[in-house]
């Protein structure tokens, strides 16, 4: 029975240390105007465990969704970086009158 019930906890500790990680993850990648913010969510997520992690999770995960869609370059989500900057700069440079 005991080796059940430690089981259990050592399934409770990895859940918890995934759920804080993927917290922080998300955190360090949000775009915050104050810096200190960003302590402050970390400490809140590591502090109270679950309940600070899922409350992270859920107030940047509309920020977060919104940065990597604006990272992509033009309407088209298969262009390229590189492939904007050449079509910019072909644009400007055309010889016709």
């Amino acid at each position: 029975m005991e080796n059940g019930s430690l089981y259990i906890l050592i399934g409770i500790v990895v859940v918890l240390v995934i759920l804080n990680s993927l917290a922080s993850y998300v955190i360090l990648h949000t775009h915050f105007e104050v810096k200190e913010r960003r302590t402050y969510q970390l400490m809140f997520v590591w502090v109270l465990p679950f309940i600070g992690s899922i409350f992270t999770i859920l107030i940047n995960r509309e920020d977060y969704f919104t940065d990597r869609r604006l990272k992509k370059v033009g309407n088209d989500s298969n262009i390229t970086n590189t492939q904007a900057a050449n079509m910019g700069s072909s644009v400007g440079s055309s010889t016709e009158p």
